[in-house]
């Protein structure tokens, strides 16, 4: 199985390093082509992006800035021109459990061509499965970042499917429409680090991956890094919503902020001071 690590980048170095810090643990990593598709950034050169990824087998900038899904959809075409078997779709705000290589060539030859490591918290799941005594879950949409394709499902999503600022929406429409099942890992072996972007705004939405447990130091730290900021998040959320709450039902503001701080507060500190997974 000859495995392309697709991953698209636009900026935020300082994500693209806290990535590669990650990725660096995964186990089987040097089997795997790595190729990165740069959507023309401009706050930083050719050059220094390369000194992030070493390891690269291939990098290649836009010459013009398409936005997250075309540069998605773009990616899919360059695939095809390799001579790999599988494509796994990466964004520069993702972290790694060190086994998540080993869970896709383990789970994958049992599904329809698709599986995602990702356990989105925006992709609802609508059935229950076991597959290789790994806990999976199938979902009617799920998101390009974290999904893992096979050659063939690629080639049909290029096919039937038009360009969008909506890409993923559409290509898991159309595969479910066909019957190909969309099966995630209840357990997410990626994690998103990202809590602003295209469909997170760090207060009404913030996307990430469930039941993530990290399996080394460094991932640990950046997965604790990011809960901290979401829960910064709520806090201001909150802070700009209590006076609402207050004025109309009378319910202290500490009460309300006690309501959004304390859950996350524990599932800090469940992250922080747990056993790291080996």
């Amino acid at each position: 199985m000859k495995i392309t690590i697709g991953i698209t980048v636009f900026n935020r170095l300082d994500y693209i390093r806290k990535m590669c810090l990650s990725l660096r643990h995964s186990i089987g990593l040097e089997q795997c082509s790595i190729r990165i598709y740069d959507d023309c950034s401009d706050a930083f050169g050719v050059d220094e992006i390369k000194k992030e990824f070493p390891f690269v087998t291939e990098f290649r900038r836009r010459r013009r800035n398409l936005g997250s899904d075309l540069n998605i959809q773009q990616m899919y075409l360059d695939f095809l021109e390799t001579g790999d078997d599988v494509l796994i779709n990466c964004d520069s705000d993702m972290i790694f459990h060190g086994e998540w290589l080993t869970k896709i060539r383990e789970l994958l030859p049992f599904t329809d061509g698709v599986l995602s490591c990702y356990n989105s918290t925006l992709h609802i799941p609508v059935e229950d499965f076991v597959i290789e005594n790994e806990k999976m879950v199938r979902k009617d949409s799920i998101g390009s970042a974290g999904t893992v394709f096979t050659r063939d499902i690629v080639q049909c999503i290029v096919n039937n499917v038009k360009p969008s600022y909506k890409y993923d929406w559409d290509w898991s429409r159309y595969l479910s429409s066909k019957g190909v099942r969309l099966f995630v890992t209840e357990r997410s072996y990626i994690q998103h680090i990202g809590i602003v972007g295209q469909n997170c705004d760090a207060s009404r939405i913030i996307d990430y991956g469930l039941n993530f447990f990290p399996s080394n130091e460094d991932t640990l730290m950046l997965n604790v890094a990011f809960f901290e900021q979401v829960i910064r998040a709520m806090q201001e959320a909150v802070e700009q919503k209590n006076h609402y709450y207050y004025f109309k039902y009378q319910v202290p503001k500490y009460k309300i902020l006690q309501w959004i701080i304390e859950p996350l507060s524990l599932l800090k500190k469940r992250f922080k001071y747990g056993a790291i997974n080996k």
